[in-house]
């Protein structure tokens, strides 16, 4: 039987996960554009999650915050992990380096939840204990167009 609320779940999550891909893997604004053109054509998105996708990429890029993550001269490190001691190795969505200066951003896709909070604030300890000195840290909320800057 057909689980209507099922398969909107599991859109929402492949909608979810196709922007957080999406973000985690560009460089810039144009590389968004090219990206969600090849998906459409390879028949990764349908017509309509294509345009969704767009638009929501749009509003994004013209927030001025965002949009200075994305067009930057910063170095740029997109998923790159960072190897620790002990354990498993942590994984920003997107760091800008320039210099002894850093800014974190990650994604997220669902609702706010204090956890996120503590995953950017451990990655932010990380880059301290690598020798980074000034260190600025965001939640990017896509869905939500929501960014908050974590101190």
């Amino acid at each position: 039987m057909f689980d209507s609320e099922s398969s909107t779940k599991k859109g929402k999550l492949n909608y979810g996960l196709m922007l957080h891909e999406i973000l985690a893997t560009i460089q810039n604004e144009k590389d968004a554009e090219l990206l969600i053109e090849k998906y459409y054509v390879d028949g990764q998105l349908s017509s309509t999650d294509h345009t969704t996708i767009r638009d929501q990429l749009h509003w994004l890029f013209s927030n001025p915050q965002v949009q200075s993550w994305f067009n930057t001269d910063w170095h740029v490190k997109t998923e790159t992990p960072i190897i620790l001691p002990i354990g498993h190795p942590k994984r920003p969505d997107r760091v800008l380096i320039q210099g002894k200066n850093a800014i974190i951003i990650d994604f997220k896709t669902g609702q706010e939840k204090p956890s996120d909070k503590e995953q950017v604030l451990e990655y932010k300890k990380l880059l301290v204990e690598m020798g980074y000195q000034k260190i600025e840290a965001f939640l990017l909320y896509i869905t939500l167009n929501k960014v908050i800057k974590i101190a």
